[in-house]
């Protein structure tokens, strides 16, 4: 289980943006953040993912406070994805994969090309391992940084927003595939997305927050309702089920 306890957080202009918040996110299972802009999604990951640090409290893998580990021991039980990720302009899928492996430094060869393979495979990136990072489509790009989060060989995998910038075909196949790696692989998957069908649909749990609070947490089908949308988000709508799947339809488009 990953958890925090009494977590507080502050930019220079918000003190206390986010004060003592407490929360338990299942291992195995996808979780989203949702909130509008400005909320604290983006701000509660980086602090879950370590990559800043709290002004107050804790964050836990397990029993283990990831405050009192060295970052390079923290890589090799978490992975990140930016919302933007920028590579050299002549660096190859494969070779970007493979910084992946820089927290292991075991010196073995062998496993690491194996994994390495393995991450390329998982991501389907085979046909363009070779081909330059800058020169792919959005999608393509976005694979290949999971790929090398999955190439570390973590416990849990963040994603801040990993569907932004991307068409509406390619967020989906973004989305299939972390799918596809929770179940396949049982891999824990927080992430941060905007759009509400799409986090009801790929969740397990959600987490959905306002104002640096956290105003409802669980199944999409227990805490997704009109009123919670109304609350969060000021967009009157309904809750629809078709086919044994829910939908948030706003008041306009009905």
């Amino acid at each position: 289980m990953i958890r925090c306890e009494n977590l507080s957080f502050s930019y220079d202009k918000k003190k206390n943006f986010i004060k003592d918040l407490n929360i338990n996110i299942n291992i195995g299972k996808i979780t989203t953040i949702l909130g509008p802009n400005g909320s604290g999604k983006s701000t509660l990951l980086s602090l879950l993912s370590c990559y800043n640090k709290p002004d107050n409290g804790s964050v836990y893998l397990d029993d283990i406070n990831l405050s009192n580990i060295k970052t390079k021991e923290i890589a090799k039980k978490i992975a990140t994805v930016h919302q933007e990720n920028e590579s050299p302009e002549d660096i190859s899928v494969e070779t970007l994969i493979s910084y992946g492996r820089t927290p292991h430094n075991k010196n073995n060869k062998a496993e690491d090309e194996n994994i390495i393979n393995w991450a390329i495979k998982s991501t389907s990136l085979e046909e363009i391992r070779n081909e330059k990072v800058m020169s792919l489509s959005g999608g393509q790009r976005q694979r290949a940084f999971i790929a090398m989060a999955l190439a570390q060989k973590t416990e849990v995998l963040f994603l801040d927003e990993p569907t932004t910038y991307l068409d509406i075909y390619h967020q989906i196949e973004i989305l299939e595939m972390i799918k596809l790696l929770n179940e396949k692989y049982n891999l824990t998957i927080i992430m941060v997305l905007h759009d509400i069908n799409q986090a009801i649909k790929y969740s397990d749990n959600i987490i959905i927050m306002k104002e640096g609070k956290i105003v409802e947490e669980g199944k999409p089908c227990d805490i997704i309702n009109d009123k919670t949308i109304k609350d969060v988000y000021k967009v009157e709508g309904i809750i629809c089920n078709v086919e044994e799947e829910m939908y948030f339809v706003p008041k306009s488009a009905c």
